[in-house]
């Protein structure tokens, strides 16, 4: 991935409003949740998102194992979302 520049994600929110936080890891991120995250709030309409990957700090391009998470913040409420695509593109 390190010659690409940018993730773009199509989703929406079942309701609209919804929080969703949008991350990538690689090898050496640990299973702690202290790799970068990007907050997004959601519409209830069909949206792309994009994210430049050197948004992602904490991830190493070379070693990328996680290409897109998605994490709800501490204490959300069970949310639904959908997503129609995911793109990294150069």
């Amino acid at each position: 991935l390190s010659a690409c520049t940018q993730l773009s994600i199509e989703m929406k929110g079942a309701k609209g409003n919804e929080v969703v936080q949008i991350g990538m890891k690689d090898t050496d991120d640990p299973d702690d949740g202290a790799e970068t995250l990007k907050n997004v709030r959601l519409t209830n309409a069909w949206a792309t998102y994009h994210f430049n990957l050197s948004e992602f700090g904490s991830c190493n391009l070379m070693k990328v194992y996680v290409v897109t998470e998605f994490v709800f913040p501490n204490g959300t409420a069970a949310e639904t979302l959908y997503i129609r695509s995911i793109n990294i593109l150069k």
